[in-house]
Parts: structure tokens; C-alpha cells; sequence
């Protein structure tokens, strides 16, 4: 019968957050103006009505922002994974202050090419995605708090980044486990009717247009919240305990009497923690957590208001950090000395790639792969002829200029072909070593397999070669046939 219940009341609450916050489309309600991106999950219930244990509703496309968050923090940290050091616990990026402290990410001592190549692209598409659902989160944060205050007084009272769905176009309000509506109290007569007063009635411009009879207000639970807002705001504790004391029941302000040295005591203490504005819902949290431990019964709609406007807070907060570690990593890729500058490290004459890396690390190498991945980034604001001409003038034989800088600078293909000097190089060193199979696949496994991520495809496509190789080796060993020997390790090489 529980469940029951649960689901029924969850319906209902799913049927009225859809009149409070089901906004776009509906230029006539009263948020239009602030939230016409702003919509709500609705019941299925003509397919599926409300059972025992089953509640079906449509939600719409998108994803849910704690996700969003999530999928962007995993997303920098396996672009940037070969560049910079990550927590082995956590998997995210470690950032340290420098000696201006400033924040600034902890480069390894090699870092892949690929990454430092193409990341930021995708670092930055996936930084811009981010700022985007923030602002529709924003969005439907300002409905919420509007349509809590201003509007009826109804609310979400879950309202974290769980519960909250975001595409590019729109947010969507999802889970009406909790709808509360903050209380008021009427004037009425002495035969219990309630007794109205005339209101003006303005139209969408602020216009009077008339007015009407309505309720005569004498007590509104939304006028003291705000007391404590304020209060919290102004690090007012007299303001927040007068405001708090009007919330309570007779009952309740009965018991707040014998604890009212103590409990300002604590409002006062905690006031002066935090920052002035932006630890304000914290503030609020915590006073109410310490009033309740000292027997104060605490209003459920009030303490899942706040308790949501914190979690708002820790949000917004957690998704301004990642776009700011989203620029930080593009411009420490970029702009910044990722090798701290710090000589090059001296390189094995057979480690192409890591030569490679050095050239890439170097200012000279940086400045290229940002010029060239501006001017062939499609959302320049370039005009089409000026894209086609710069793409011209990058574009040689179908490679980027930057390429055939290298080329020219480290690649000489005849260098590599059979009988080249690398070539040389290569049979000598595994030649002359102890062990020639163990040489050979160190060095395969060293600079051919360890700077691609374990699961690429041309990674795992290697180590099949690899684990043929040595099979053809051995076999040719076990049958002492030192010429098939030397011609197995010179056809891996």
C-alpha cells in the first residue's frame, strides 16, 4: 500500500511540475520570459497508468548534468592522459598551484605526440558543451527559484544535477519524488470565512489593467525564507533568528525559547564563516543541520529548499571548475612551457617518436600545430573562399604544412626502407645484444606499441605481430637454424 501511494503521489506531483515548469512553447506562462528553454517530464499515464510498483513518464533526449559532468572530466583526462599526470585513484588530471599560484597542471616527462597533436580540439569542443548545459542549467535554476518565490510557491524539492536534463536546446525537470509549496495563512472572519481585499492586476508590460479580489494574506513562509536569505547575505544572525522564529509552530517556538542564547550563538558563529555571497546556501544548510541537532523541528519544505539551493551551488560550482581546467589545458598545451624549461631529454638514436615529441614540445612546434589547427577548424569565422585558400596553402600533396616541416626536418623515408641506416640501426642493436629476441621486442614494444592507448586498434594489430614474430623466432631456434633466425628479426624490423 506504500508503494502504492508513493507512485500515486509522485503522479500527481509529475502532473503539477508540469504547470509550473513546462515553459517552452507555452509563451503564456508567467516564467516565458526567463525560461522558454525550461520544460518538465511528463506522465505516460494514458499508456501506462500509475500501478503498485510501476510509473512510466517521457523525459525527452538528453542527459542528466551530474553525467554530463562526469562524461567531460573522463573525456579531459583521457585526451590529455599522455601529457599530464593524473590521480591513479580518481583518474583526474592533478593540478597544483605554480610559484605565482596560479593552477597549472603536471606535465610527464614524455608525453604522446597524438595528444598533444589533435587534443585540444577536443578539448575545447567538449569545454564548449559543457558551458552550454550550464547555461540551461542556469536557466532552469532561475525558473525555480522564481516559480518557488514569485509564482504559486510550488517547488521541486529534489532539485540537484541528478535531476535535472540538459541538451543544447532545452532543460527538463525530471523525478517528483518531493513537491512541496511554501504555506500561508488568510484573514477570515469571525465565522471562519476567508476574507479578500482588491488586488491590481497588470498585464504583461507592468500595465494596470484593473484589479480583482484575492485572499488577504496575513502570513507567507516565503517572506521568511527570505529573512534567512538575506540574513545569510548580510551575515545578519538577528535577522536570520526572527525569520526562523516566525517559520515555526507554537509548539516549536516554545522549545526555541529555552535554546535561543544557544541557538544564536551558532547562527552568529557561523555567519562569520565563508565567503560574503557565494557560501550563502552553505551557510544556510549549516545552521539549520545545528538547529536541528539542539531539537528544532525544521519545516521539511524550508530545509529541502535549501538543501537544494546548495546542491544548485555545488553544481554550478563543479562545472566551472572543469571548463576552467578545459582552458587550462588548451592554453598550457598551446601557449604554456610544457617542459618546463627544462633541456630536452637525450634521446636513444632509434626513438624517431620521442624526437618527434621534442620538436612538439618546443615553442616552435606548438606555434605550427596551433596555427594549423585554427585555420582548419570549421567554425572559424572565415568566409568560404578565405577557408578554400588557407586550406591551399596548408595542403600540399594532402598534408598539412606542418607535417612536411617535420618531414623535412626528422623523415627521410629512404632512411627507413630495408638496407636504409635506421634499418642499420636497428638489426645492429638487436644483433649485437645477449638476448636478440628480447632486444627485438623491447624495442617493438618500447616505441612502436607503448605510445599508442593499450586498446587502438594499430596498438593491438602490433602486438599480434609481435606475438607472431617471436613464435616464427623460436621456432627457428628450436631448430637451430641461425639463418632463418636472422631473417625473421630482419623481416620484424
Amino acid at each position: 500500500m506504500e508503494v502504492r501511494d508513493h507512485a500515486a503521489n509522485e503522479a500527481r506531483n509529475i502532473k503539477e511540475g508540469v504547470k509550473i515548469y513546462a515553459i517552452k512553447g507555452n509563451p503564456e506562462h508567467s516564467s516565458h520570459a526567463i525560461g522558454s528553454n525550461v520544460t518538465s517530464m511528463k506522465l505516460a499515464d494514458d499508456l501506462v497508468p500509475p500501478q503498485k510498483n510501476i510509473l512510466v513518464g517521457t523525459v525527452g533526449s538528453g542527459d542528466t548534468i551530474d553525467h554530463t559532468i562526469k562524461k567531460t572530466m573522463k573525456q579531459l583526462s583521457t585526451e590529455v592522459r599522455d601529457i599530464f599526470k593524473t590521480d591513479p585513484s580518481t583518474g583526474k588530471i592533478i593540478i597544483v598551484k605554480d610559484n605565482e599560484n596560479k593552477p597549472v597542471p603536471i606535465p610527464k616527462e614524455d608525453f604522446s605526440l597524438t595528444s598533444l597533436t589533435s587534443g585540444t580540439s577536443i578539448i575545447k569542443a567538449v569545454t564548449e558543451n559543457l558551458k552550454s548545459q550550464e547555461q540551461k542549467l542556469l536557466e532552469a535554476a532561475q525558473v525555480w527559484f522564481s516559480e518557488g518565490f514569485l509564482g504559486n510557491g510550488k517547488f521541486h524539492g529534489d532539485f540537484h544535477s541528478g535531476n535535472i536534463m540538459t541538451t543544447n536546446e532545452d532543460a527538463t525537470f525530471i523525478d517528483f519524488g518531493n513537491l512541496y509549496e511554501f504555506k500561508k495563512d488568510y484573514a477570515k472572519d469571525k465565522d471562519g470565512n476567508v476574507i479578500t481585499e482588491p488586488v491590481q492586476v497588470k498585464d504583461k508590460d507592468g500595465k494596470v489593467i484593473g484589479t480583482e479580489q484575492k485572499p488577504k494574506v496575513i502570513f507567507d513562509e516565503r517572506i521568511e525564507m527570505l529573512r534567512l536569505i538575506l540574513g545569510c547575505v548580510l551575515r545578519n544572525g538577528g535577522a536570520f533568528v526572527n525569520g526562523f522564529k516566525n517559520l515555526l509552530s507554537q509548539d516549536g517556538k516554545k522549545v526555541f525559547q529555552g535554546i535561543e542564547d544557544k541557538a544564536e550563538a551558532i547562527v552568529n558563529s557561523i555567519m562569520a564563516k565563508g565567503d560574503i555571497a557565494h557560501d550563502v546556501a552553505t551557510r544556510l544548510q549549516c545552521i539549520l543541520s545545528e538547529l536541528q541537532k539542539l531539537g528544532m523541528e525544521v519545516p521539511p519544505q524550508i530545509y529541502c529548499f535549501v538543501q537544494s539551493m546548495n546542491r544548485l551551488q555545488n553544481t554550478i560550482d563543479e562545472m566551472n571548475n572543469t571548463i576552467m581546467l578545459g582552458k587550462l589545458l588548451v592554453d598550457t598545451v598551446q601557449n604554456g612551457d610544457i617542459s618546463g624549461n627544462k633541456e630536452p631529454p637525450v634521446r636513444d638514436e632509434l626513438d624517431v617518436m620521442g624526437k618527434f615529441t621534442d620538436y612538439f614540445r618546443s615553442g616552435e612546434g606548438r606555434k605550427i600545430v596551433h596555427v594549423n589547427e585554427h585555420y582548419f577548424d570549421d567554425d572559424a569565422d572565415l568566409a568560404d573562399k578565405d577557408k578554400a585558400h588557407i586550406k591551399n596553402f596548408f595542403l600540399e600533396n594532402g598534408m598539412p604544412k606542418y607535417l612536411i616541416e617535420l618531414n623535412a626536418k626528422y623523415l627521410n623515408r629512404s632512411d627507413y626502407n630495408p638496407g636504409g641506416p635506421y634499418f642499420e640501426k636497428v638489426l645492429n642493436r638487436i644483433n649485437t645484444a645477449h638476448d636478440p629476441l628480447k632486444e627485438a621486442t623491447e624495442l617493438f614494444q618500447k616505441y612502436l606499441i607503448d605510445i599508442l592507448p593499450p586498446d587502438h586498434e594499430t596498438a593491438v594489430d602490433r602486438k599480434k605481430m609481435v606475438n607472431k614474430w617471436t613464435d616464427d623466432y623460436n621456432r627457428a631456434k628450436e631448430k637451430k637454424d641461425e639463418t632463418e633466425c636472422q631473417r625473421v628479426l630482419a623481416k620484424g624490423c
